[in-house]
């Protein structure tokens, strides 16, 4: 296995979040947590190190619309050093929700998180490696194709799906295992054959992005049957989430992709700082042990930016699964 990290990427540090103007509160999402994803990995003998590589800005426009790109690197521009902007919804900025904290280094943040799935699509397509693992931050899947949101300015799982079709891949599929519902990704393929997407999320009544990830979205025009929500309820344990992923397993070997990209987070641990789902260090290993049984080029994308105590080892965890262990 191949990792992909880039220290420069880790510069979105946002202490608040919240509504200006009334009272804030600690910022969940911080580099530390994929830091600390990033120690464990250098711990097992099996995973490479590789270095990012450099891609033109312009490739952004195959997800994203230039009047967004263009926006987001200019207002970061303007963002005194150590400050954040809370974003004017509802016509003002490009932006969905009031909880995405800009700052000066979102856009070259976000622009180096999407490098590192890019070169991961890349050694996979060159056969470098069947499995690469992306440490990026901050997260994409909840980033729209014009819009941010969910602490997402770009969505790099998005964009390497994109990246596989565009270098000659006839299907691509994508399966988000973030506790929040990977509404961006869903909104950009709603209408594409080409890519399937899956999401294991918490119940959309009650947790972030609250208005998607219903079990009845699934995709319009072309794209109809080939998006796939499977809601869990709080307190789910891994006997309902192997449920669901056994569902999603049975689904993807169905629609046979040339490549998969896992969004990943470990936000549905036990011990998270949303303590929703009930899993523990052990499921995670055969979490990707089910994954791994696909037998298909796989990138895994870093979503969510929680940071908690057994986060390392869910994540070796998930990784040795990822190997066979």
């Amino acid at each position: 296995m191949k990792a992909v990290f880039d220290p420069r990427g880790f510069r979105y540090h946002p202490k608040w979040e919240g509504i200006h103007h009334y009272p804030l509160f600690p910022h969940f999402f911080a580099s530390a947590g994929v830091e600390r994803i990033h120690q464990s990995m250098q711990l097992q003998p099996f995973i490479e190190f590789a270095k990012v590589r450099e891609f033109p800005r312009t490739m952004l426009y195959t997800i994203h619309s230039p009047e967004y790109v263009k926006w987001l690197l200019s207002l970061s521009k303007t963002i005194p050093d150590g400050t954040s902007r809370f974003p004017l919804v509802m016509g003002h900025d490009l932006c969905y929700d009031t909880l995405t904290p800009l700052t000066r280094e979102s856009f070259e943040a976000a622009w180096s998180a999407t490098r590192i799935a890019w070169t991961g699509a890349r050694l996979l397509i060159q056969e470098e490696e069947s499995l690469v693992y992306g440490l990026t931050f901050p997260s994409g899947n909840h980033c729209l194709q014009g819009f941010c949101g969910g602490s997402s300015f770009l969505n790099h799982a998005a964009l390497a799906a994109e990246y596989f079709l565009k270098e000659g891949a006839l299907n691509v599929a994508v399966l988000d295992l973030d506790l929040h519902h990977g509404n961006g990704t869903q909104e950009i393929f709603y209408e594409m054959p080409e890519v399937l997407t899956i999401s294991i999320h918490g119940d959309p009544q009650t947790v972030f992005p609250w208005v998607s990830g219903f079990e009845w979205e699934k995709g319009e025009e072309e794209g109809k049957g080939y998006n796939i929500n499977l809601p869990l309820e709080q307190g789910a344990t891994f006997k309902d989430y192997s449920w669901a992923l056994d569902m999603a397993i049975q689904q993807l070997e169905d629609f046979d992709p040339e490549f998969l990209i896992i969004s990943m987070a470990f936000n549905t641990h036990a011990d998270s700082p949303y303590q929703w789902f009930q899993l523990r260090n052990d499921d995670f290993r055969l979490m990707g042990r089910s994954i791994r049984s696909l037998e298909v080029p796989t990138l895994i994308v870093q979503e969510d930016g929680s940071d908690f105590e057994q986060l390392g080892i869910a994540s070796s965890m998930f990784v040795r699964g990822l190997e066979g262990y």
